[in-house]
């Protein structure tokens, strides 16, 4: 089987891998960097700061996160998408990390290469509502949770978030202390986990 050709389009936030916080640009660079590795023909669609062994197609220098004058802030993710599928006939897939919304999917029609999308929230009803007007659109869920809550879209698989486990050291022998792998926010549990934590 020869290696894919794939468009991998980043939110324009920040830069692959982020400086500080930014999970979904953390998971971005996990997949990229393990594509490249595997043998793909791997395009990162990203801010110019990013870092990257795949090739780089920077639409813009840096993130929205760091230059106010970047607003609004949803064209420059617009663009971002726009420059992938401009190159469309270049790639066997154009794969949409959508950090807010899955902007991508009103392109899905526009091409013959596929354009899926990976979200990283839970959907709202009202998010679903209108994403169903592209029941075609393929998603890629997240997890089981995320695949149940997308029922009526067109989800293709389920593929959890990565990690790099060479960046953790193992200890046969466990030290007094937890462990939270993901953002720390409310809806990602930490409190309840410092909380359990605790009580053990």
């Amino acid at each position: 089987m020869r290696p894919l050709r794939i468009a991998h389009v980043a939110p324009m936030a920040t830069s692959v891998p982020p400086p500080k916080s930014g999970s979904v640009q953390t998971m971005t660079s996990l997949l990229t960097e393990g594509l490249v590795a595997r043998g793909h023909d791997v395009t990162l669609f990203a801010p110019g700061d990013s870092t990257t062994r795949a090739r780089l197609h920077a639409t813009h220098p840096h993130g929205y996160w760091h230059d106010p004058t970047m607003w609004p802030w949803e064209m420059y993710e617009l663009l971002n998408i726009a420059a992938a599928v401009e190159r469309a006939s270049e790639f066997d897939v154009i794969h949409y990390e959508a950090g807010y919304y899955p902007m991508s999917m009103a392109f899905t029609r526009l091409t013959r290469t596929p354009v899926s999308q990976t979200l990283h929230h839970a959907p709202s009803l009202a998010e679903l509502a209108l994403w169903k007007r592209y029941p075609d659109a393929p998603f890629i869920a997240i997890s089981n949770e995320q695949a149940r809550l997308l029922a009526g879209l067109n989800v293709v698989d389920i593929v959890p978030h990565g990690i790099d486990t060479d960046r953790f050291t193992f200890s046969a022998t466990p030290e007094d202390y937890v462990l939270f792998l993901g953002r720390f926010t409310p809806g990602k549990g930490p409190v309840q986990a410092i909380e359990i934590e605790k009580k053990c």
